[in-house]
């Protein structure tokens, strides 16, 4: 593990975003990062893939920023791709939904000059919608977990490291550690465990960032948000990634609970072989789930006896939540 690091006394950061279809949001993100205090930042949009006008906005910034574009691969590519182009010292990554408060970097980059034991740095985020302020503090929800040094578990668990919050000095991707581009979910929680497991995160308990949320969020899909998670899960279970006792089993516990997840979804769609499968995963040798044995014994009953044992569960009241689709 890295111990200590040295920044130059003004280190040029990077600033990467990623951009599909992101309209007049992808302009508010921009000037976010030129409203800065900290004067040392280069601008890098990667363009994955847009339909509509993003290549046509991005003219009116030729030169104060770097514009890629690149055929739809997803998020993670576009990041990757960012981060090949990029030349600062530090990285730091902004989703096209969102914006930074304008002390944001200036205050990272002095944290982390005070803090050469510091690989990667985030801060809190507040989130909003259409309709308002939605919450003050995205950490606020997680109540008290472990959220800096070495903290592979509460990352995994949580997912308490929200993209745009982050800064992290470049020998982080310096090894070849990239944003794993088959994950069209969960790829940022990926980078940040594998990261972790080598390098220090440090948290900034400030609101650096204006965080969006609405229907078009990925994260907000249950299926996706822990189909991908399995993916994710499955791998660095498998890769040779070096993870002590510890590690391995939390992963192994919530390989577990996303496949039941995954399982219920399909259960509560009438959709039995599917949902078997599912659950079947998420039993293992080392950890065996009761509810997951449960539901693999159930599944070979036919549809309309799972209907009455959900009608006799919750009553008559919620009779045609429980019609069995096609009937």
């Amino acid at each position: 593990m890295h111990e200590e690091f040295k920044t130059n006394a003004s280190p040029l950061v990077s600033a990467i975003i990623p951009a599909y279809n992101s309209g007049t949001a992808l302009i508010e993100a921009v000037e976010s990062v030129l409203a800065q205090t900290y004067p040392n930042i280069e601008i890098i949009v990667v363009d994955d893939g847009s339909s509509d006008d993003t290549e046509a906005a991005m003219k009116q910034y030729h030169d104060r920023l770097t514009y890629i574009r690149q055929p739809n691969r997803g998020s993670a590519a576009a990041r990757n791709r960012g981060i090949e182009n990029a030349r600062g010292e530090l990285l730091a990554f902004l989703d096209a939904d969102d914006t930074w408060r304008p002390e944001k970097i200036q205050l990272q980059v002095d944290y982390l000059q005070a803090h050469p034991e510091i690989g990667i740095l985030c801060s809190d985020a507040r989130e909003f919608n259409a309709a308002g302020t939605f919450a003050e503090s995205f950490l606020a929800q997680f109540g008290p977990i472990e959220v800096e040094g070495y903290v592979f578990e509460s990352i995994a668990r949580t997912a308490f490291v929200l993209t745009s919050t982050s800064v992290i000095r470049r020998v982080v991707v310096e090894d070849g550690l990239r944003f794993n581009e088959e994950l069209r979910n969960f790829q940022d929680i990926d980078f940040f465990m594998r990261a972790n497991l080598r390098y220090s995160l440090g948290l900034i308990r400030e609101v650096f960032v204006d965080r969006r949320l609405h229907e078009g969020n990925v994260s907000k899909n249950f299926y996706k948000r822990y189909f991908y998670r399995t993916i994710a899960f499955e791998k660095i279970l498998s890769d040779g990634t070096p993870l002590t006792r510890r590690q391995r089993k939390t992963i192994v516990r919530l390989l577990a609970f996303s496949c039941s997840k995954i399982g219920g979804w399909h259960w509560g769609e009438f959709e039995l072989e599917q949902s078997r499968r599912w659950y079947l995963k998420a039993i293992r040798p080392d950890f065996v789930g009761i509810d997951a044995l449960l539901h693999v014994l159930l599944s070979f009953f036919p549809a309309q006896f799972i209907a009455f044992l959900r009608l006799l569960k919750r009553g008559p009241a919620e009779d045609a939540a429980t019609a069995i689709p096609g009937d």
